[in-house]
């Protein structure tokens, strides 16, 4: 059982939301995790609210930030195995080790080898990438000023959807 995550704007306001959800739930039930910007039609909700304690704060981001790291991490490794395990990969690599074994075509097996390298590398600087973007989106999210005091910005955010499109709630 893993806490994930998704970001989500609903479709009558412009706030961003982080809702987390136990990936063994089913359906997967939603709860607000920290809003990553407050809209200009909700701030009036949270404007004057008091923010955390500042322990209580940073327990929250570090906790947060960890999981997040943690995540990130298990989809690295999971996408290189993923990656490194591909039928395509694994056919070309032993077809690297038949033409090392041979003078004649040891050249054609270091150019071959020389690609499945940069591709590994490919796809290690794109998942960087990936990572680098997403723990910056999330730090933003976190140190916002309205992240951890807009429960109730949530609760009217479903109850505005609800209203707005009320079969979806019932849809079965």
């Amino acid at each position: 059982m893993v806490l994930q995550h998704i970001t989500f704007s609903p479709l009558l306001c412009e706030c961003v939301i982080e809702l987390s959800y136990e990936d063994t739930d089913n359906p997967p039930e939603n709860k607000l995790w920290f809003f990553h910007k407050v809209c200009d039609k909700h701030l009036p909700i949270v404007k004057n609210k008091p923010p955390l304690k500042d322990n209580e704060l940073k327990q929250k981001r570090d906790s947060i930030s960890k999981h997040h790291q943690t995540l990130l991490e298990n989809n690295r490794t999971r996408h290189l195995k993923n990656f490194d395990n591909a039928e395509e990969r694994k056919q070309r690599k032993e077809t690297i080790k038949v033409l090392a074994k041979s003078k004649d075509t040891e050249q054609h097996a270091l150019k071959m080898d020389a690609i499945v390298q940069e591709e590994r590398r490919r796809e290690e600087r794109a998942l960087d990438d990936h990572e680098d973007t997403s723990m910056h989106r999330l730090l933003t999210g976190i140190y916002s000023p309205y992240a951890f005091v807009a429960q109730e910005v949530y609760d009217k955010i479903i109850q505005e959807n609800a209203e707005a499109n009320p079969f979806v709630e019932n849809d079965g």
